[in-house]
């Protein structure tokens, strides 16, 4: 609003003045009239419709937008530079080389971060197959898992692109050995190795292959439809593509042996028999190199080795190793340039190996540096053409490690094991001897058995599982808990937990029987007796049941039918009282039993029952009842049950038993020979059953033992016992290799062997050792392998990685080609450290990056329409802003100016012409559309005044009213020029005042 411009009086008067001017100038060219009034001169203007706009004047510079910054990912020697700044390339283009491997131009999304083989798994995996499949290879199944398919596409593809060969690796061992665990036994066979040598060679002609004929420049071709001597060493599929890649190679290939025929053959003319193949194979140079060095050496330290010539190079020459070992690189050493220049004239160079400083408890690490052949057959590699580093941990210089003790049982049966985990915070380059303290309840020797010997953490284990066996008895007693702790020692430092407690729970129960029946006149009372085998550890219910001739409430009284034994005694007393019958009758029987406990709290053992007989004495026959205590046994343990009678009787009586069960007479058991029989006088008989031992494997069977039936006695209860009869017999496992050598690349299976199939499922354990790396050597193992029950075999497939084949994430950039090529910062010949940037990838189409200030930033929206010029062009072009960006920069200020924030947002060009496209760097000017009212009621500006309370006015003429002038508050808005938008107090048409001069 004006009212925020004039401040004071002066201000007003020169504000009008100025706006009169301007009034006289722009109303007579828009329709603003003047008049004379009472002598003084009248410039006026209508309240009119206009469409105003608003407008920010920003800077700004021409450029091309950065999709991406391609960065070398480890030292490297650039090979070339063929995309140039400015340039687009497409879908297949070659735009460098690093270490003579080509970055090709591939369509993606992912960009690749890592180097890539057998094993690897993720998303960038699966990017790689889908680009190996749109080339026509084929990579495998279309997952995120890099397979031994993966590799052979991905070797196609480096074929079809002119890689260089890979160098054939040193043989390495590994050795599976079988860990012991539960459920087996190790046999004398307990470990398998094999031997993984260089990879197998595509086609050979007697001892060498055809590689080391061809220059090194043309071994591409090898694999693809060619013929050695009249025979075929392999096939490629025969893609346009791919033949107009190959047409400059194959005029090369006619120079060097290898010529072309109608049917896309080649024959090579200096070798056509085998005969020529015999002796060594002959150098193609004279220059000769070896490699010598330090072999042993500290972290924190470096090394010089040393690569010679047999002779000056008659040229410049590139020298190239191959680094392997345990050694890693980032974590071991500083990685290094594997690519060497040794000067034209110069019969040595020189490298430095700087080893890490590394307080991971391990073993030493070795590195091997092994030249390799070179690719452009500039030199060949004599003896010494490897060297070994080792480096030698310092003793004292490693902490202690930190143990931890935990348990996943908290409560558990007396006999069943307690097991503790022994837990390190890291794998110790030692064995860790650990001691331990127990506590608690339990009373060792008599609940539990400490562990026998030193408990010993074996060197490179992270975890050892203790048990600590618990003693089983018939004892009944209370639950007691058992707390192992460790104890402190100078070996290790204590972590948290470091303790764990289990309740070692009693399953015994108190075994009960019944005495006192005897014969009793009606109307008199007998005391009957509960005993137990041992004192209660707590208040025991017994119930009762009640049988026989006699009837309740007629002979008897029915007593409670729950009696308690209470905690700390073994028996309980109780009375059966009889009731007086007047009818004669003849004597009957009350058979009070001991009922079996739903709730487990106790057994029942012979005698379970007693009679009580009313009336005069008759012979009855006695109650059989049988009983054990053995609920679980192992083969070979006898099974002992006890046989027993209500009473005694005047003769020797004679109890036929009966079996059944799972378990079979002869094989798991022996029933008893002859009878059974309990003597004249006596209530008792005891029974032994054995059972068979055996080296078989089988499952648990089980043996049932009842009273059958007989007219010499009558059945009791219990009338029948069962135990479980296992077998601690268990399969002896072996191992062995399908093979005891193998390529890299190839497969080979290690198979366990059981001397007698499991009955259950059963885990076998296993470790992988040798000079191999996981993931490096071969794919990981799981270190565990299922052997099913019923089976005897199991194998464990081994999958070997072909290391000369291997992806490095430059070898392919991706983007949706075709994309420009902006900054191009490397050039042939340099060597490049990690992480140094190569080129930019830019948008194809130009942006603008404009700079606003914070109060400007305010005023700006993304799909603003805008215009904008370049530096010393008067053209005008049209922009859209496209991107803002909502956190400022701080751009410092010159000389004694202090620092401002700056907004950055991009504008989208779309009518550039060619000349100005490459124009990055150019300033521009840039007019952004930021306010517009459309068909507004507006007046000229110079018409608003503000009266002394600061509201805006302006005055109105009643052109209908002898031109009557009056002062009306007005609000105003967007201003265009000179003009300014009315929100308020005026109306379309009415006649304004814009000055008042002197006539």
């Amino acid at each position: 609003m004006l009212s925020k411009i004039l401040k004071n009086k002066k201000a007003l008067i020169a504000g009008v003045v100025v706006v009169a001017v301007i009034g006289a100038i722009v109303y007579s060219i828009s329709g603003s009239k003047s008049n004379s009034i009472n002598g003084q001169t009248v410039i006026y203007s209508q309240v009119a419709r206009r469409t105003l706009q608003g407008t920010t004047v920003l800077s700004g510079t021409l450029g091309h937008k950065t999709i991406t910054t391609v960065s070398a990912m480890n030292s490297a020697f650039v090979s070339s530079t063929d995309a140039t700044a400015n340039s687009v390339q497409n879908q297949g283009d070659t735009l460098f080389s690093l270490n003579g491997r080509k970055a090709i131009a591939e369509n993606g999304t992912l960009p690749f971060f890592r180097s890539l083989g057998p094993g690897d798994v993720g998303n960038d995996v699966l990017e790689l197959k889908q680009i190996l499949a749109s080339s026509g290879d084929n990579p495998g199944a279309m997952n995120n898992i890099f397979t031994q398919q993966t590799q052979s596409a991905l070797a196609q593809w480096q074929a079809q692109n002119g890689y260089p060969s890979g160098v054939p690796a040193s043989k390495e061992a590994v050795t599976v050995a079988l860990q012991q665990g539960t459920g087996y036994n190790l046999g004398a066979q307990s470990s398998a190795g094999l031997v993984i040598g260089p990879p197998a060679p595509t086609a050979q002609l007697s001892s060498y292959s055809v590689s080391h004929f061809i220059p090194a420049r043309s071994r591409h071709l090898i694999g693809k439809r060619y013929r050695f001597s009249g025979k075929k060493l392999g096939h490629h599929h025969n893609r346009s593509k791919a033949t107009r890649r190959h047409k400059k190679r194959d005029r090369h290939l006619n120079k060097s042996g290898l010529k072309r025929n109608g049917s896309r053959q080649a024959v090579l003319a200096s070798f056509s028999t085998e005969s020529h193949l015999s002796g060594p194979v002959p150098h193609t140079t004279t220059l000769g190199l070896t490699i010598t060095g330090t072999t042993s050496t500290t972290p924190g330290t470096s090394v010089t080795f040393t690569v010679n010539a047999n002779e000056a190079a008659p040229q410049n020459t590139y020298v190239y190793l191959t680094v392997g070992g345990s050694a890693l690189a980032g974590v071991d050493y500083v990685p290094f340039n594997t690519t060497l220049e040794l000067d034209s004239g110069a019969i040595s160079t020189s490298f430095t190996v700087t080893t890490l400083p590394n307080q991971t408890i391990e073993p030493n690490k070795f590195l091997d540096i092994v030249l390799s052949q070179s690719p452009s057959g500039d030199y060949y590699v004599s003896e010494p053409s490897a060297a070994a580093l080792t480096i030698d941990e310092p003793t004292g210089t490693l902490g202690l490690p930190t143990l931890t003790l935990t348990s996943s049982t908290t409560y558990l049966d007396k006999g069943a094991p307690f097991e503790v985990v022994i837990g390190l915070d890291q794998a110790y380059g030692q064995s860790v001897t650990v001691q331990l303290a127990y506590s608690g309840t339990a009373v060792a020797g008599t609940d539990y058995v400490e562990p026998s010997g030193n408990i010993v953490v074996p060197a490179g284990y992270t975890s050892l599982t203790v048990p600590i066996a618990t003693v089983s008895n018939n004892l009944v007693e209370p639950d007691k808990t058992l707390t192992v702790t460790l104890a402190t020692n100078s070996a290790y430092d204590i972590g948290n937990p470091d303790s764990a407690t289990v309740t070692i729970h009693d399953p015994n129960v108190p075994q009960l029987n019944i005495i006192g029946g005897s014969q009793i006149t009606a109307g008199t009372s007998t005391t009957l007796t509960i005993q137990a085998n041992q004192t209660a550890s707590q208040d025991t219910q017994v119930l009762l049941s009640f049988s026989g001739t006699a009837q309740a409430g007629i002979d008897y009284d029915v007593p409670d039918p729950v009696v308690t034994i209470p905690a700390g005694q073994q028996s309980v007393s109780f009375s059966l009282t009889t009731l007086v019958n007047p009818i004669i009758e003849p004597q009957r029987y009350i058979v009070v039993s001991i009922a079996q406990s739903p709730a487990g709290a106790y057994t029942v053992q012979t005698p379970g029952s007693t009679v009580v007989t009313l009336g005069t004495p008759q012979s009855a026959p006695p109650f059989v009842t049988i009983s054990s205590g053995i609920n679980y046994l192992h083969k070979g343990t006898p099974f002992q049950v006890s046989v027993g009678l209500t009473q005694a009787t005047d003769t020797t009586l004679t109890i036929n038993l009966s079996f059944s069960g799972t378990a079979k007479a002869g094989v798991d058991y022996t029933p008893p020979a002859g009878l059974i029989q309990i003597p004249a006088g006596q209530t008792v008989a005891q029974v032994t059953i054995p059972t068979l031992v055996d080296n078989l494997v089988e499952a648990d069977t089980t043996l049932t033992v009842s009273i059958a039936p007989s007219t010499s006695y009558q059945i009791g209860n219990p009338n029948s016992v069962t135990t479980t009869i296992t077998s601690n017999v268990v399969p002896t496992i072996t191992i062995s290799s399908s093979t005891s050598s193998l390529s890299e690349g190839a497969d080979a299976t290690f198979t366990i062997t059981a001397n007698q199939a499991p009955v259950k499922d059963t885990s076998i354990n296993f470790s992988v050792a040798g000079t191999v790396q996981a993931g490096v050597d071969y794919v990981p193992l799981a270190g565990t392998v299922i052997l099913p029950a019923g089976q005897t075999q199991v194998t464990v497939s081994f999958q070997s990685i072909e290391k000369d084949i291997v992806f490095e994430p430059t070898d392919m950039i991706v983007g949706s080609w075709p994309i420009r090529i902006g900054q191009v910062y490397v050039k042939q010949g340099q060597t490049i450290s990690a992480g140094s940037p190569i080129m930019d990838l830019t948008e194809s189409q130009n942006t603008i990056t404009l700079q606003a200030s914070p109060s400007d930033f305010t005023k700006l929206a993304l799909g603003q329409s805008c215009t904008f010029t370049i530096a010393g062009s008067q053209t005008e072009y049209n922009g859209t802003i496209s991107e803002l960006d909502s956190n400022p920069t701080i751009q410092s200020g010159s000389g004694s100016s202090s620092s401002q924030q700056i907004f950055e947002g991009r504008i989208a060009v779309t009518n550039l012409p060619k000349s100005d496209r490459n124009a990055d760097g150019a300033s521009v000017s840039i007019t952004v559309v930021t306010q517009e009212a459309d068909n507004v009621l507006a007046v000229p500006i110079a018409a608003i005044k503000q009266n002394g309370t600061g509201v805006d006015e302006v005055r109105v003429i009643d052109m209908s009213a002898k031109q009557k002038v009056k002062t009306v508050p007005v609000t105003t808005g967007l201003t265009e020029g000179s003009y300014v938008q009315i929100t308020g107090g005026l109306k379309l048409g009415e006649t304004v005042i814009v000055s008042v001069s002197q006539g």
